[in-house]
């Protein structure tokens, strides 16, 4: 009878260890789904693409290359609006393209007020980012941009003189006309190739989806003149 009791004892307490043990796993595996879900959400959240829509201020000049005068200017105040795509390499890197349109130019050009540059811009560029916290990024870009001039006009002043009904010359008047800023051809008068392209870096902050930062263009292709334009944005990624 003693026999039977301790062998029925001993088949409860291993039943209620298997029991434990398996409660255990249970509960291990149950743990183990729930961090795969959230490495996995984790990893959606770094998603490979990224879109943001950002607009913001320029600030642009002409750099004179001209070998004959050194004529002074003064800097135009216009803006940006444009999306981007990251394409994101790791935790730190992504590569940036998007697509802008630019207003750039510049003022008191003699004998132009002003020049405007009107571009669709496309940058390439490299960005490394430093996560600060859990919704705050710090980053650094660097790279090219490529741009193509859709429109843009200089304003020009040139000075007449009409005579007067006994034949004499009357006083000087001042007239006001446009000449287009970009040339086609060889043949007509313009200040700069419709082609641009350069360099770009700049440095910014993401918080959350919110971006505010800045960046620098300088061109590269000069026509015995270059734009060179600094820019501040803001925008938002989806």
């Amino acid at each position: 009878m003693a026999i039977i009791i301790l062998q029925t004892t001993q088949q409860i307490i291993t039943f209620t260890v298997k029991k434990n043990i398996m409660k255990h796993l249970f509960i291990i595996i149950i743990l183990l789904l729930a961090n795969i879900c959230n490495a996995q959400t984790d990893t959606t959240k770094r998603k490979v693409f990224s879109y943001s829509v950002r607009a913001g201020l320029n600030i642009s000049n002409r750099l004179s290359v001209d070998d004959y005068h050194d004529p002074e200017f003064s800097w135009k105040h216009s803006f940006n609006v444009g999306v981007t795509c990251d394409f994101r390499k790791s935790k730190h890197f992504l590569g940036r393209t998007g697509i802008y349109y630019t207003e750039k130019g510049y003022n008191n050009a003699e004998p132009y007020p002003y020049v405007t540059l009107n571009y669709l811009e496309m940058p390439l560029l490299a960005v490394f980012q430093q996560p600060i916290g859990r919704l705050v990024k710090l980053e650094m870009q660097t790279g090219m941009f490529f741009a193509y001039g859709v429109s843009g006009y200089a304003k020009r002043w040139d000075y007449y003189r009409t005579r007067n009904a006994d034949g004499s010359w009357g006083e000087w008047k001042e007239k006001y006309y446009y000449t287009p800023s970009f040339k086609d051809s060889e043949d007509e008068k313009a200040y700069f190739k419709r082609f641009d392209a350069g360099i770009n870096f700049g440095l910014g902050v993401n918080v959350w989806r919110c971006y505010i930062g800045g960046s620098y263009d300088l061109s590269l292709v000069y026509d015995h003149r270059a734009n060179h334009c600094g820019m501040v944005n803001i925008g938002y990624t989806f």
